[in-house]
């Protein structure tokens, strides 16, 4: 009896042990980022943002697909004009939770470009090795180790990682020139690990679900009016901007009275 006991607390233990590591997960263990690159609230750099489409209603009105996807690859990391890192990634579709134009199937590889990703400080290093903008200000001029990142987050999204799987809002406004779909998500871009999600620049786990999100999902995408695509990009932003700044007078007018 005595050893049945010695047993059962062993195996409690065990159990304790390996829930607690689970709970423990970090997308980003082991890793010292000498560099962040984005920003987590774009209000920080623009006073007044012609629109702000960091909401649910607007990231669905400008995506094309929403997806569950592994990225299996980097393809390649970029420096773009004003110093900033932008990501190509291979990405295989594993569950698809929108589709505008029912082109997508499971199993499908595409290329993804985000802003949000890592890289070995060497390796960004490497790729600012020329660029004018890093040699006038200094960015990536150092000794890194093996354990050194960068890290680039827009709009706190959680940077992208080879390797991982992510539900992922998708827009194909680059696809014909580029044969990219681009990342569209925000701040609303999910680490899936089974049915728990982290998010944000830090990747810190959600209160919700991978099942719930799912169901949330369906029904933004639902509600979805259509209006991007009937009017273009740019015109919608322009609508949308102008329809939050009236939104922004009004609550100011009631908050005076």
């Amino acid at each position: 009896m005595r050893n049945k006991k010695i047993r059962f607390v062993a195996l409690f233990l065990f159990l304790i042990t390996f829930v607690s590591c689970f709970d423990a997960y970090s997308p980003f263990a082991e890793m010292n980022f000498v560099k962040e690159y984005g920003w987590t609230d774009s209000s920080q750099i623009m006073a007044s943002p012609i629109a702000d489409t960091n909401n649910p209603e607007a990231i669905a009105e400008l995506s094309s697909q929403v997806v569950i996807c592994e990225i299996s690859a980097l393809d390649r990391a970029i420096v773009n004009g004003i110093g900033d890192l932008h990501f190509y990634y291979t990405a295989t579709i594993k569950e698809i939770l929108y589709d505008r134009d029912l082109i997508f199937t499971v199993g499908d590889s595409i290329t993804v470009s985000s802003s949000e990703g890592i890289l070995p400080a060497n390796e960004a290093k490497a790729l600012y090795h020329d660029s004018a903008y890093a040699k006038k200000y200094g960015v990536m001029q150092g000794e890194y180790s093996a354990d050194d990142y960068v890290r680039s987050s827009f709009d706190n999204a959680i940077p992208i990682q080879v390797g991982e799987t992510y539900l992922m809002y998708l827009t194909d406004r680059y696809f014909a020139r580029e044969k990219v779909y681009a990342e569209n998500g925000q701040q609303y871009l999910y680490l899936c690990k089974d049915n728990t999600l982290y998010a944000g620049r830090e990747g810190i786990k959600t209160d919700v679900t991978l099942e719930k999100m799912k169901m949330q999902v369906s029904k933004q995408m639902a509600a979805r009016t259509g209006r991007a695509d009937e009017i273009g990009h740019s015109a919608y932003l322009n609508e949308l901007g102008k329809r939050q700044a009236e939104e922004r007078l009004q609550q100011a007018n009631q908050n005076s009275d």
